[in-house]
């Protein structure tokens, strides 16, 4: 069961970083099963599409859990099942929604999306007697190395379950606002202020 900690950060924040959840032979593995799945894009054998919100194309497998068994064994990972059970409040009704291998070339960048302010299930968050009911749970896996500027997921604490929509957003956006790169997160004054 995830720790007291875990809980207060989760709550918190948002999202928890489980540091060596997989063994260094399982990261192996998948590297080597995605290299694989993208080896075959430019024969067309492969559902592959390309994100267009950028001018650096991320390159997305879906459904990736049909693609072997190196993937079906992340669904109920030991490392992370109880988690997801906490998280989710009710183990009988976890459904697996979405599984994706995406490579973000250098330059490629996570685009500010989602957020409570739309009143979809899956962005519903709720603490009550103990309890947490969390309407979507992601398990991100990097599994290179990475440096400023290569392209990562980035996450901002608490941002898929706030009320209140970024002004990033245009007044006619209804899913994605700029490259989370250039979003200003905390303002300069603010963050003086903080400090």
């Amino acid at each position: 069961m995830p720790a007291e900690l875990e809980d207060y950060l989760f709550d918190l924040r948002g999202y928890l970083v489980l540091h060596g959840a997989l063994s260094p032979r399982e990261v192996a593995e998948l590297n080597a099963a995605v290299d694989d799945l993208f080896a075959d894009q430019d024969s067309g054998e492969l559902d592959i599409d390309a994100d267009d919100s950028c001018a650096v194309k991320d390159r997305w497998y879906w459904n990736v859990v049909e693609a072997g068994e190196v993937y079906e064994r992340l669904i109920d990972h030991r490392s992370w099942i109880s988690h997801l059970h906490r998280y989710i409040g009710n183990e009988d009704k976890a459904v697996l929604e979405e599984s994706i291998a995406m490579l973000r070339p250098t330059g490629g960048s996570s685009q500010l999306h989602s957020g409570a302010h739309k009143r979809r299930q899956y962005t519903q968050f709720r603490y009550h007697n103990g309890q947490f009911r969390c309407g979507q749970i992601n398990i991100m896996i990097a599994l290179n190395d990475w440096c400023s500027g290569d392209g990562v997921t980035m996450l901002i604490p608490g941002s898929h379950k706030s009320n209140i929509i970024h002004p990033a957003f245009s007044t006619t956006a209804t899913d994605r606002g700029g490259s989370l790169n250039t979003v200003d997160l905390v303002g300069p004054q603010l963050l003086a202020q903080m400090l």
